[in-house]
């Protein structure tokens, strides 16, 4: 039978409390981590089977997509495959085969010390492929593309970096002392995500016209951008905000563990809503509410490039 839990040391990052870590405490400790991390691994398995049945329905659809797309399509498909393998592997590892082992519990494994770099670079990979697609929709936005980019950096590093001090410091109360790592991560990665779209938001409403049947697709496209990037900064803001008032507690790690699953989701659900978008707008297409122009064989390039990146292209008539 579980032990029965009592009152716990009121932080256990102070040497006062670490004298305390007998076997019942620690297991009470873990207690909340073990139904949260077992909850988290289903839904990153359900998300990655989400994200695999796109893939699939990327492949067959958009064979003629540029090499650089495949690239975010394949390096994400790699870094999921990965996480989820990662996942499994701690929830197995902690609540299986070291199930009550307090001296175990309290040190890492290498697949919990690698799941911030992992979930970093997921991060890193589906922002780059938003940011290139604001770049696509004019020069005047470089800046804020660059600030987004340099933020991702920002993010990447501290999760490298998280996951060095993982490794340094293999027990759990030591690794808690350095967890503002991982919220500088997630600060660095909700700035860089509220930036790109409120970019993209901007865009969409300029791009509103006078006819009714032309908005609602530019609304369409404005709410599903807004969910996905709310739904996302909800996941990174709720890990910043447990990683900083609860360094000593892994909920952050299960919310970090489902924010990774979304942005590959996301990024896959751009490419793919692309012929559906094309040909809704082509049933809804008016003449009259666009301006037809004699293209470059550098602007008819660049649209194309636009199209397989899914970039609003709507200019409205002056």
């Amino acid at each position: 039978m579980p032990p029965t839990c009592g009152p716990l040391p009121p932080r256990w990052t102070q040497p006062s409390a670490r004298s305390k870590l007998d076997p019942t405490s620690v297991f009470c400790m873990w207690r909340p981590f073990v139904g949260e991390s077992c909850h988290d691994t289903q839904a990153t398995a359900r998300l990655y089977g989400i994200f695999v049945h796109q893939a699939y329905r990327y492949v067959r659809t958009y064979r003629m997509d540029c090499t650089l797309i495949k690239g975010f399509v394949g390096t994400m498909m790699v870094l999921e495959t990965f996480h989820v393998i990662l996942c499994m592997h701690v929830c197995y590892f902690y609540l299986a085969t070291n199930y009550l082992n307090s001296d175990r519990l309290l040190r890492g494994v290498w697949s919990i010390n690698l799941l911030p770099a992992t979930t970093g670079s997921a991060i890193f990979v589906s922002q780059a492929f938003f940011a290139r697609r604001v770049y696509l929709i004019s020069p005047r936005y470089r800046l804020l593309v660059a600030a987004a980019i340099v933020l991702s950096f920002v993010e990447l590093g501290f999760a490298i970096a998280a996951t060095v001090e993982s490794f340094r410091m293999p027990s759990f109360i030591q690794f808690w002392g350095v967890t503002w790592t991982v919220s500088a991560a997630f600060g660095a990665a909700v700035a860089s995500d509220v930036l790109l779209t409120g970019v993209l938001i901007y865009v969409l409403h300029s791009s509103r016209t006078a006819f009714g049947r032309t908005d609602s697709i530019i609304d369409g496209l404005i709410t599903y951008s807004t969910n996905t990037g709310l739904l996302i900064s909800v996941f990174n803001v709720l890990s910043l905000i447990f990683a900083l008032i609860l360094p000593d507690n892994l909920i952050y790690a299960g919310i970090m563990i489902v924010a990774t699953n979304l942005y590959a989701n996301s990024l896959l659900a751009v490419l793919n809503t692309r012929q559906v978008l094309a040909e809704r707008a082509m049933d809804r297409f008016e003449p009259t509410s666009f301006r037809i122009e004699k293209a470059s064989a550098h602007g008819r390039s660049r649209n194309s490039e636009a199209e397989q990146w899914h970039v609003p292209q709507v200019r409205t008539t002056q």
